[in-house]
């Protein structure tokens, strides 16, 4: 998935993407680059993450038999701590 809406200058919202099936995805680098007329922000869900590693969302999923936006969402509140975002969950 990566650079999947690259350059896309025209795009000003994001489609609903909130469904999509991206447990297998591995790569989501510059998916939104160069979207220079997406203003809101907002519309990006918090599974676009760059900072965070796979296998540190799927550990936090899978020990603190949470949803991925849930490890998600305590990941980024840990800094990409995984033994943190566990006991936050």
């Amino acid at each position: 998935m990566s650079y999947m809406f690259n350059d896309c200058t025209s795009l000003s919202s994001l489609p609903d993407i909130s469904k999509w099936n991206i447990n297998n995805v591995t790569d989501m680098s510059y998916i939104h680059r160069n979207c220079i007329s997406l203003l809101n922000l907002s519309d990006i869900p918090s599974f676009f993450v760059h900072d965070l590693e796979v296998e540190d969302i799927e550990i936090v999923m899978n020990e603190g038999k949470v949803s991925r936006k849930e490890a998600i969402d305590a990941l980024q509140k840990a800094n990409g701590d995984p033994v943190e975002a566990l006991l936050n969950v």
